[in-house]
Parts: C-alpha cells; structure tokens; sequence
C-alpha cells in the first residue's frame, strides 16, 4: 500500500478518503453532468409524447414554464401526468403573476395532492407590476408556503450573462439573501441559470458568485441539440447577450443553418475546469429543449452512458445516437 493511501486511511473515514483518491478524468465529468440533467418542457411539446417512461429515467426532473397568459393551476395537469409516469415536475411559480397568498396556497395545495409535486422553480416574472403581494421570488421564498405544502427544494434563477431587468450587484445580493433563506429552513435551494454560449462566461460567474459566498448548488443552462437558426431566436427573445454574434462566433454560415447545434463545445470545457476545481458548486445540467424534448433527453441520455467520442483536443465531442 502506497503511503498516501495508507495515511488517508488512517487519518479519516473511509468513504471521505475513497472520495479524495478518486481522480475523475473530463469524460467522467461530462458523464456526470449529464447524468444530473433536468429538462425544460413546454405544453406544447409535452402533447408530442405519448410516454416519458420511453424517453427518460425514471426521477427525471422536468421543469414546466408558465405560458404568456396562463396561471400556475394551468401546470396541474402535465404535472399530472409527468408524476405518473416516474417523473419529478418542477412547476415555475412567477412572483409577479400571482394575485395573491390564497392562489399561491391553494395551487401548491393541489400539485402537492395530484402530482405529489416536491419542488418548484421560482422566478420574479416579467410583469412590471407586480398583479399581487410578491414582487421578486424572494417574497415567495418567505412566505411560508413552501414549508406548509411539504416543498423540500426551490430552484431560483443565476445569471451568468448580466439581466437586463436587474442589475448585476443586487442580483448578486439577491442571491446570497436566498442562500441565507436555505440555511435557516432547512429547504433545499439550488440555482439553475440561464442558458449560455460561452463555458467562460458560466465559469467566470460561478467563481465570482462562490467568492461573494454562494454555497449552493447550480446546474448550467445550455441548449440542448437545436438548429442554429431556432437558437438564435431563442437566444434573442431571453435576451443572452451573446445571441447577437453567435453565428460568427461558432463559424456558421448561412447554408449551415439547417443542421444543429449541441452544448458539447459549452460541455466539454465546463467538464475540464471542474476537474481542476473540485470546490466549484456546478454539479449538473439543464438542457431548454428548443429542437424537440424527446432529441434533447436522447442526446443526455447517450453522453451519460458514455456514448460519445472526445475530439479537437478535447475542447467538444460527438454523440453516437444509436
């Protein structure tokens, strides 16, 4: 037995140990990340499929947006549907489109009995006027209502491009109050971002967030497999700042817009920087499924089962779909 391993033996559990001698190579990082993923899953999408036992894992999360115009009941019944099938539905709650405490309390009330629904994604909204009492997630966190319906984790929204909505050192505030609101409850809390271009943006403000205290955990945001025309209008409408140059920046032509795009040149040095940095709070992926639900959960699924090959030196790789 070689020292090191002997002193680690020794000196701590043997589990912590077995985690500190454990070295992953940026391909077990990938497959990691991609093994976490959660999905974003639009109604309109979700008519599509007749089963999502066919397509996903068992304990998947899917995340169910609200719609221009519709309300949080308007998510019970995919919801529904989702937990019947094996799923774990993540509704948004929009602050600001809530009239009040009693639509709130009676909503949750009923995704928790019908869907047996234990974890919600919470955003401000896009509302300038708030249409009740909540005017930024926040409010919702500390309302209460979370731990009276058995909610055990709230997701929030990170920022790694700035927000135009929100300037950049009060969401950072806003940030650090929602790690505070985690250790005082007892609810998970965990961050998924926006969905980026650049793995240099995402690890720059990881970095920045962790040195200003964040402590919980964050799943990237990417695209997943999309033609690059539907992407940038994507891009736009969620006001990514990079949407603007991102045909020239990735290369592409106009005669190249029909084929599609996917986050393994995103992936791949995200992978890299983890491996380098352990102490990073990036541990997973959520893929916006703009190029089709059942494409984007086919694409995870084969990189988490290490059916993909690594390629230009290691800054992208190509996934054997089968």
């Amino acid at each position: 037995m070689e020292l090191k391993t002997a002193l680690l033996d020794t000196a701590m559990p043997a589990d912590l140990a077995g985690q500190l001698a454990y070295q992953p190579t940026q391909q077990d990082m990938i497959r990691q990340l991609a093994a976490s993923s959660s999905f974003e899953l639009a109604p309109v999408a979700a008519a599509k499929i007749p089963f999502f036992s066919d397509i996903m894992t068992a304990g998947t999360e899917v995340f169910l947006p609200l719609l221009p115009g519709a309300s949080l009941a308007d998510t019970i019944p995919l919801a529904v549907r989702l937990a019947q099938d094996g799923m774990r539905p993540v509704p948004h709650l929009a602050a600001r489109r809530l009239s009040g405490f009693s639509e709130l309390d009676d909503t949750l009330a009923r995704l928790r009995e019908c869907a047996d629904v234990r974890d919600v994604l919470i955003i401000a909204g896009d509302p300038g006027m708030p249409a009740g009492p909540f005017a930024n997630s926040l409010d919702v966190l500390e309302s209460g209502l979370l731990e009276r319906h058995g909610i055990e984790r709230a997701f929030v929204a990170g920022h790694p491009e700035p927000n135009p909505a929100i300037p950049s050192d009060v969401a950072r505030d806003f940030l650090l109050m929602k790690n505070t609101f985690a250790r005082e409850t007892g609810i998970a809390v965990e961050i998924v971002t926006q969905f980026s271009f650049s793995a240099r943006t995402i690890l720059a403000w990881e970095r920045e967030m962790r040195d200003a205290g964040n402590t919980l955990p964050i799943r990237v945001g990417l695209a997943g497999p999309t033609k690059p025309a539907t992407l940038i209008k994507f891009a736009a409408m969620c006001g990514v700042r990079a949407s603007a140059g991102f045909a020239a920046k990735s290369g592409l032509k106009l005669t190249k817009l029909a084929s599609e795009r996917a986050p393994d040149d995103v992936i791949a040095p995200l992978a890299e920087a983890l491996v380098a940095d352990p102490l990073s709070r990036i541990t997973g992926l959520h893929l916006f499924t703009f190029g089709g639900f059942a494409k984007s959960a086919a694409w995870a699924s084969a990189v988490a089962e290490n059916r993909f090959q690594m390629k230009r030196n290691g800054s992208a790789f190509s996934v054997d779909l089968g």
